[in-house]
């Protein structure tokens, strides 16, 4: 009783201070809430334990669920996938004035039980869900209102949109450790169904490193011929991992895999190096390597400083009788291949520089930094800064820096040395952008997902570092002190 009684008096002391802390009465109603969550845990678990321990057993696991709602949605609601259950329950178990996020995380864990057994999913529904998502007045979007937009955004066919949210929620710090796990997995699956094993292995480690994301890095490692991990590991690996029936074809195409075999030598000659493009075009992303790229791009160096592609074309033109420049045909043709081999090389497996790239390589890897940095540079001059107004647009927001994070992780798993120029060139307005988004939008949680990734991005010894480093905790402490 003495332990009760503190507790009581120190939800009485958060709540006055809540009250006169002089702010605005919604803020203090933001900061009366989240203290109250984790008051209320507390108390719910005390009173759980000391029921336990007179013999009762419903009453106390009722407690422990009501303080631990994840628990029942996910073993429990989710597997079921009986619509409505969960939206009702999160609204239930997580009163709009008790921690953060009640619709949005409603929204995400209804969307999960639905998905199940594809039950319900109405376009009239989805799009009601979709309007409040980010203008809930009373809690500022977080992780779960993230996830369930790329959720939506998935469900419209609109992927690329939900890869860059799903990328954004699965790092977003103000997220549960099971909205960041789903969003991975989400991520993982999207990557091996494109056959991007380099992209699943980045992932598996990049986030939680959970026993799915142990297995499909295993099985990714199998299939690219990297780590070829014995059959008994990936069953006992795929046996501990959720999922298990969705995942079992790729644990099977794992199984199935043969070791990645050494291209043998081109032989010289127009019609070698075009065989091995179009085996390259067939191959999927786990067997391109750079190694291949090498060998192909040094392959057609030789065809093209030979006069067989102009010799051809020029046959080719008398034969049709055309008029046309055999010369400006070739340049073309040897444009296509610098695209052809830049695609290529945005897929292929990372490996360390070996220096002295072909030529032909070199003008591809420049096109494809070339593209990035095209893609890159308006999405950032577009960014408010300053005493630019309110928009009072979270949603697009949360968006625009999800699309910007994306490309940028995008391009330092291509360049991975070159996060110092990538960091020159855009971090300034991205700083002021956190900022503005901080002090003007009041957007704590993704100013502050914005000045730790620039914390992790700018060199060591940085002019910024330190206003970075500044920014950072006082957008961390406002979003943990807000709902």
């Amino acid at each position: 009783m003495p332990g009760l009684a503190l507790l009581v008096f120190i939800l009485v002391r958060l709540l006055a201070s809540g009250a006169s802390s002089g702010s605005s009465s919604q803020t203090s109603l933001q900061i009366r809430g989240t203290h109250l969550a984790w008051v209320l845990r507390v108390l719910l678990l005390g009173a759980a334990v000391g029921l336990a321990l007179e013999g009762m057993v419903a009453v106390p696991l009722l407690l422990a669920l009501a303080a631990y709602p994840t628990l029942l949605l996910e073993w429990v609601l989710v597997p079921a996938g009986i619509p409505g259950l969960a939206f009702v329950a999160t609204r239930l178990l997580r009163p709009a004035f008790v921690g953060h996020e009640n619709y949005g995380a409603a929204v995400f864990w209804e969307l999960r039980a639905r998905l199940r057994f594809g039950l319900l999913l109405k376009p009239k529904p989805l799009g009601r869900w979709s309007q409040r998502l980010f203008h809930d007045r009373w809690t500022k979007p977080r992780g779960a209102s993230i996830a369930a937009r790329a959720i939506l955004d998935a469900l419209a066919g609109d992927l690329d949109s939900a890869r860059q949210l799903f990328n954004l929620g699965m790092n977003f710090r103000h997220s549960t450790y099971s909205i960041r796990a789903y969003c991975q997995a989400w991520l993982m699956a999207d990557a091996a169904r494109r056959g991007d094993y380099a992209e699943v292995r980045r992932l598996s480690w990049w986030g939680k490193r959970t026993w799915r994301a142990r297995f499909m890095d295993a099985c990714a490692a199998r299939l690219q011929g990297e780590a070829f991990a014995a059959p008994l590991r990936l069953v006992c690996l795929w046996l501990l991992a959720p999922g298990r029936r969705t995942s079992f074809g790729l644990l099977r195409s794992a199984l199935r895999a043969a070791p990645a075999e050494l291209d043998a030598a081109l032989a010289p000659g127009f019609a070698a190096a075009r065989d091995a493009t179009v085996a390259l075009l067939s191959a999927p992303s786990a067997r391109v390597t750079r190694g291949r790229l090498r060998r192909l791009a040094a392959s057609w160096e030789q065809v093209l400083a030979s006069d067989e592609v102009r010799t051809r074309l020029g046959k080719r033109l008398s034969e049709l009788d055309a008029a046309a420049d055999a010369s400006l045909l070739q340049s073309r043709f040897e444009a296509g291949i610098v695209d052809l081999l830049s695609d290529a090389w945005r897929r292929s497996l990372p490996e360390p520089p070996s220096g002295g790239e072909p030529a032909l390589l070199a003008a591809a890897v420049d096109q494809a930094r070339s593209q990035l940095l095209d893609q890159l540079e308006p999405l950032v001059e577009q960014l408010p800064t300053g005493k630019h107004p309110s928009r009072g647009d979270s949603e697009g927001h949360h968006r625009s820096w999800a699309e910007i994070r994306a490309l940028c992780e995008r391009y330092l798993a291509l360049f991975p040395d070159e996060g110092g120029a990538l960091y020159d060139s855009f971090g300034s307005t991205l700083l002021n952008h956190g900022s503005w988004l901080h002090n003007t939008e009041l957007a704590y949680a993704l100013a502050r997902d914005v000045f730790a990734w620039l914390c992790w991005l700018a060199p060591t010894g940085h002019d910024d570092r330190e206003l970075l480093v500044s920014n950072h905790g006082i957008s961390l402490r406002a979003a943990d002190s807000s709902a």
